[in-house]
C-alpha cells in the first residue's frame, strides 16, 4: 500500500482510499469485480448436426441410384435377369428357375408344372411352340384337381384358371405376373381340335421365380 496526497486538502492517505478521510474528496473509484461473461453457443455443432442428419438420407439415395443402375445392367446383359415388370427387388433376388424342358404333346394331352412359394413373388413363364398352337394356364391346387377331372373327356367339362401368366392358342409367351403364396401349377396343353387325326406339337416352357 503506497501514500498519495489528497489533491484538496494536501493531506497523506493511502492509494487505495476510495475518498480522502479528511476533506472526503473521491480518490479513486473503487474497482467492481468483473462480470461473467454468457458464453455464446456455438453454431457449429449445430451445423455438424444437420450435416449427420442429412448423411443417412444421401446413402439412402446413393443406394437406389446404384439398385437402379445395376438392375438395367442385369436387364440388358442377361437374358436370365428379371424383366423391367419383375420391380427393383427382383432383379436384386438371385432368380430360381423351376422349368427349363423341351416337350411333345398330343391333340388332348397336358404337362402339369407344380411349385409352392413360401411368399408372394414374382414369377416369369416363357413358353415358344411349334408347329401348333398351346394353352397356358395357372391353376391353383383346387383348380388344378378340376382339370384332372374333366381333362381328356370325350366332351370335356368345366375347370377355371388364373388369368395371370395364361394365354390361349399361342406359339409365343413370355409372361411375369406376382403370384401370391400358395401351391400352384403352369399348365402347357395342346387343345383337341381333331377327332381323327392327332398332331404333336413341341413346346420349350421356361418358368423363373425371382
Amino acid at each position: 500500500m503506497a501514500l498519495i496526497e489528497c489533491p484538496e486538502c494536501k493531506k497523506q492517505v493511502s492509494d487505495k482510499a476510495p475518498s480522502c478521510p479528511q476533506c472526503g474528496l473521491p480518490l479513486v473509484s473503487a474497482p467492481q469485480a468483473p462480470t461473467p461473461e454468457t458464453p455464446v453457443p456455438s453454431e457449429a455443432p449445430v451445423a455438424e448436426k444437420k450435416r449427420t442428419g442429412m448423411r443417412p438420407v444421401f446413402i439412402v439415395l446413393l443406394a437406389v441410384v446404384i439398385g437402379i443402375i445395376f438392375w438395367l445392367w442385369r436387364s440388358a446383359t442377361s437374358d436370365r435377369s428379371a424383366p423391367p415388370s419383375a420391380g427393383l427387388s427382383g432383379a436384386l433376388r438371385q432368380p430360381k428357375i423351376l422349368v427349363d424342358e423341351r416337350i411333345e404333346l398330343n391333340e388332348g394331352q397336358s404337362m402339369f408344372y407344380s411349385f409352392r412359394l413360401a411368399t408372394d413373388s414374382r414369377v416369369r413363364v416363357q413358353v415358344s411352340a411349334e408347329p401348333k398352337n398351346v394353352d397356358v394356364m395357372l391353376m391353383s391346387k383346387e383348380d388344378q384337381e378340376k382339370y384332372r377331372q374333366v381333362a381328356g373327356k370325350l366332351f370335356g367339362g368345366q375347370y377355371t384358371y388364373r388369368q395371370a401368366l395364361s394365354s390361349q392358342q399361342i406359339l409365343r409367351m413370355d409372361k411375369t405376373e406376382v403370384v401370391p403364396e400358395g401351391e400352384w401349377s403352369i399348365v402347357v396343353m395342346r387343345p383337341q381340335e381333331s377327332l381323327l387325326f392327332r398332331d404333336k406339337t413341341s413346346a420349350n416352357v421356361v418358368v423363373t421365380v425371382y
